[in-house]
């Protein structure tokens, strides 16, 4: 880190001295878009917190995105490149990290997606809240995404979709949203970090409520902030196999986490979906699709979890 900015170190609330910070481990995850991954880490690299390192979890890219973001973090001595054999989709690469941090006696896991960009003082003003909150909260920094703020989300049971809040004068949160989140350790300890069954998309939602199951808390700092720009690596995905993921991920997510008057109603959910597929089948809209989501509700009920 340049030693001529200016960092900022956390007063212990039960000391009047002025303590080494707690150190925080930023885990970023890269599925190739390298050029999103170096432009995070840059933003990263001016925080004013003085007691951070970074672990970049690349989880399988292609050989040219690996070697840019190698070239990049090379000369740079708070920077770890784990580089994972096989993509373990957001919730196997990021509990990577998560080991990782645990072993280096990080006292906070930030989770980062490599479509953002934070402040100079994002990561001093989340870890002053976490310590105000005594360690028992999630800490999510407010998320800037074009025009819009957001302050996690809302859940609808028995629906394929999770909601954005943009308001939080209304409700607070059910979830935390996974594109920037601070952990204090003890809840990673405690939850066994993220449900690898999803592989992409619910797994922040299932973190978070599993937290609240353990007596954590969840927090949106609503004075730190993150840019996050909309990552096209899942739009690479395909329409079709984002629509599958959902469809599938979301019946697991209801099946555990839904009051048992919503659970009982899962399989009549299920069988309104697959009714109005194959009738769009039989009149020909959108065929693709409806069979995307066909195969979804198919996964769930085989019990086919992972990559799809």
């Amino acid at each position: 880190m340049d030693n001529n900015k200016e960092t900022i170190a956390i007063n212990n609330p039960t000391d009047s001295s002025i303590e080494t910070p707690p150190k925080v481990n930023f885990v970023i995850l890269q599925y190739n878009n390298s050029q999103d991954t170096i432009k995070c880490l840059a933003s990263v690299l001016k925080s004013n917190y003085e007691n951070f390192s970074i672990i970049v979890v690349d989880n399988s890219s292609n050989p040219d995105h690996l070697k840019n973001t190698g070239e990049f973090v090379k000369n740079q001595l708070n920077i770890e490149l784990i580089e994972s054999p096989v993509n373990t989709g957001y919730a196997g690469g990021n509990n990577l990290g998560f080991k990782k941090s645990i072993k280096n006696r990080a006292e906070y896991l930030f989770v980062l997606n490599n479509d953002t960009s934070i402040e100079a003082d994002t990561l001093s003003t989340l870890v002053k809240e976490a310590q105000l909150k005594k360690n028992k909260s999630i800490i999510a920094p407010v998320i800037k995404e074009s025009k819009r703020k957001i302050y996690g989300g809302t859940i609808n049971w028995l629906k394929s979709e999770l909601s954005h809040i943009e308001d939080l004068s209304n409700k607070n949160p059910d979830y935390l949203t996974g594109a920037g989140l601070l952990i204090p350790k003890e809840i990673i300890k405690k939850t066994k970090g993220f449900d690898e069954r999803y592989f992409l998309y619910f797994e922040d939602a299932d973190f978070c409520l599993r937290a609240k199951k353990e007596g954590f808390d969840l927090d949106v700092c609503r004075n730190s902030f993150i840019q996050h720009e909309v990552s096209s690596s899942t739009k690479k995905l395909g329409s079709s196999t984002v629509l599958r993921y959902h469809i599938r991920n979301s019946h697991l997510f209801n099946s555990i986490h839904a009051p048992w008057y919503f659970r009982v109603f899962l399989p009549i959910w299920s069988s309104k979906i697959l009714i109005k597929q194959f009738v769009k089948l039989i009149i020909g809209i959108n065929k693709e699709e409806s069979k995307a989501i066909i195969k979804g509700v198919s996964d769930f009920y085989k019990g086919k979890w992972g990559k799809i």
